[in-house]
């Protein structure tokens, strides 16, 4: 089989490949992506001398890390015409381009790992939610065959891998709660009005008046937290289900998050600015595509 010239190695759900494939769609770059399940992914990443998912794989590039990839894409490829007075990943002037930097880094090492153990802490209790999450059209075929067999040992390794403690769960919930709030302050402090027209915010992003990578990353890595269900890029399982296999405490937190100027920018973000998928399609035939 003739090798693809773009393939995304993914975890179907995860955030963090979520926030490469927003750049990907952004850019308007075809491409085809490898759905694995946690763990199970390694198999794929492995061979390839590397761990973490998302992994871009492009004309001989093994390039992981989602903000790496956005990077890559930004440096090697060009905006499409019409989103280009709207969209600047890396600002050029050092002042705002460290900003963007600084907050990326921030979600991406607070929010995006406190969500992942948030989210995690309550899936690994439903089998029926991880079947739905992770069992999906797409997800390699291998793969959705040993789930099952080997869910109880997953579990467990997932809880000790990830840290799924009491403890740990709150603390995670203290961070999501700090950075929401930061994030509201910034967008009120940043949001100001013309005089003609009080309806409509002059400046609605986190650094500059264009969409900057600080955005999409809050946006990916917050999106579990309000759950923006169809408007995501992978199919997640709908909220009814959802809400009729976790607790309602967990829920109060959602909709809570939802209300706040952060939560509100997050769902704003995908509703206005989620471009459309450029996916080709997805693969389970992982050994073909080296």
């Amino acid at each position: 089989m003739t090798s693809p010239q773009r393939t995304l190695i993914s975890i179907g759900p995860s955030h963090y490949v979520e926030k490469a494939r927003w750049c990907l769609d952004l850019y308007k770059l075809p491409y085809i992506e490898e759905r694995y399940i946690p763990l199970y992914h390694f198999r794929r990443t492995v061979p390839l001398g590397r761990r973490q998912t998302p992994l871009l794989l492009e004309q001989g590039k093994k390039i992981e890390e989602s903000s790496i990839i956005c990077r890559h894409i930004h440096d090697n490829y060009q905006l499409p015409s019409q989103v280009q007075s709207q969209v600047c990943l890396f600002p050029t002037d050092p002042t705002e381009l460290s900003k963007v930097m600084e907050l990326d880094e921030l979600f991406g090492k607070k929010l995006g790992r406190a969500t992942r153990l948030l989210v995690y802490y309550h899936a690994v209790e439903s089998d029926e939610i991880l079947h739905q999450t992770f069992c999906t059209k797409g997800t390699n075929a291998l793969d959705q065959k040993l789930f099952p067999v080997f869910l109880p040992y997953w579990k467990k390794f997932m809880k000790k891998t990830l840290g799924l403690t009491a403890q740990n769960y709150s603390k995670s919930i203290q961070f999501i709660d700090d950075i929401f709030h930061q994030v509201s302050q910034t967008l009120e402090t940043r949001t100001f009005f013309s005089q003609r027209d009080r309806a409509q915010p002059l400046s609605k992003f986190l650094v500059t008046d264009k969409i900057s990578l600080a955005d999409i990353s809050f946006a990916a890595l917050g999106a579990p937290l309000i759950n923006v269900g169809a408007k995501h890029g992978y199919p997640l399982p709908p909220e009814e289900l959802l809400r009729a296999h976790l607790p309602s405490d967990f829920w109060q937190m959602i909709d809570g998050w939802r209300k706040t100027p952060a939560g509100q920018f997050i769902n704003s973000m995908y509703e206005h600015h989620r471009p459309s998928s450029c996916l080709l399609y997805t693969s389970d035939a992982a050994d073909d595509l080296t």
